[in-house]
């Protein structure tokens, strides 16, 4: 890794050109525990992001707290100073909707694209896909016709109403609430802003704040019932309203729609984005 990291700063020096990012992926190896390791230290920096599979050990049967002690592993794990990643399926293992279900899909994506650090997506995670019925690799479901008859890769067994074709331009779906997520990580909360988590019964709040920037709110209802919390609980950051930004798919929330975050409810499994003007 060091041979790696020599050869990339005299390159990006003889040649004059952008300064060239170390990427280091090692499934087999990395942990939450060692992950410091391949960073190096101040004096001999190694690599420049490590592709961490945390998310991958999700508990199937999840909740605020487990969800919120994830969050808060996934923080701790990569030392300060340090650009963290997240990455959310791999293959080789179930798909991200197959292991936690469809109903938090969009409560993950959110998640992992309003926090700090950069997000890999497996192909097909952006629409639900679950896993085919002879194992995790199946194509790519573009529309819903039949491929060829030449065709090898299995199809996943919602690809008729499960695909890109279906959800590109709806906005009641998985598609949609990733791209409305993903176009958040260039606001300056998300991007250079301090990360707030919190539990509240059954719910799990993350805000992303900074002072002089709109701050965000992800408050996701891991109970199978309806909750109303006050999400100042949460905070002395939260003020008395905010907007919707984004909502999983089911919710039936208007994007921009004004709501009090004091005693905020919501639907069984639900997830929302809230944009909010910060108490400092």
């Amino acid at each position: 890794l060091k041979e790696w990291k020599e050869l990339l700063v005299n390159y990006t020096a003889t040649n004059e050109t952008d300064y060239k990012v170390l990427v280091v992926d090692d499934a087999a190896k990395v942990t939450s525990s060692n992950l410091s390791t391949y960073f190096g230290t101040a004096e001999e920096p190694l690599a420049d992001l490590v592709l961490d599979r945390a998310v991958l050990t999700l508990p199937k049967a999840l909740n605020a707290s487990s969800f919120h002690a994830f969050a808060e592993r996934t923080s701790n794990s990569t030392p300060e100073g340090k650009w963290p990643s997240y990455v959310l399926d791999s293959e080789g293992l179930s798909r991200l909707a197959s292991r936690v279900g469809h109903e938090y899909v969009d409560a993950v994506h959110m998640f992992a694209l309003i926090s700090h650090g950069t997000p890999f997506f497996l192909y097909g995670d952006e629409i639900g896909m679950v896993d085919a019925e002879k194992g995790k690799v199946a194509a790519m479901q573009w529309t819903a016709e039949e491929p060829p008859a030449t065709f090898t890769l299995p199809r996943h067994p919602e690809y008729q109403t499960v695909n890109v074709d279906a959800q590109e331009g709806n906005t009641t779906s998985h598609l949609d609430v990733l791209k409305r997520a993903a176009s958040l990580r260039d606001k300056p909360a998300v991007r250079l802003g301090n990360t707030v988590l919190a539990v509240l019964e059954d719910v799990f709040v993350m805000m992303r704040v900074r002072k002089g920037s709109p701050g965000y709110l992800l408050v996701v209802n891991f109970s199978n019932q309806e909750s109303t919390v006050d999400l100042g609980r949460a905070s002395s950051h939260v003020p008395e309203s905010g907007h919707i930004e984004v909502a999983s798919v089911g919710s039936g929330r208007h994007h921009e729609a004004k709501v009090k975050l004091a005693g905020f409810h919501l639907s069984p499994h639900e997830a929302v984005l809230i944009q909010f003007v910060p108490i400092f």
